[in-house]
């Protein structure tokens, strides 16, 4: 008999892209994302300044870019 191969919600999260995985945002789903070259997190008071360098980032990135949660600790929990 053949075995089925199960993938868990932070497998299938490495497949994604950067649109995909803003397609499917929702707090429980970001609560699962670790940060890599397509998600950062960053706190409620987050300054523009220290953003800027995240736009920069992934506007030279090609060809999808990232997503910024912002109100999303480092843990995952939701802040704001």
């Amino acid at each position: 008999m053949e075995q089925q191969l199960q993938l868990s919600l932070e497998s299938r999260a490495r497949l994604l892209s950067a649109d995909e995985i803003y397609k499917l945002s929702d707090p429980d789903w970001l609560k699962l994302l670790k940060e890599d070259g397509r998600v950062e997190r960053k706190v409620v008071g987050i300054h523009a300044r220290a953003l800027s360098v995240v736009f920069s980032m992934w506007a030279n990135t090609a060809p999808h870019g990232g997503m910024i949660a912002i109100g999303l600790a480092d843990n995952g929990e939701i802040e704001g």
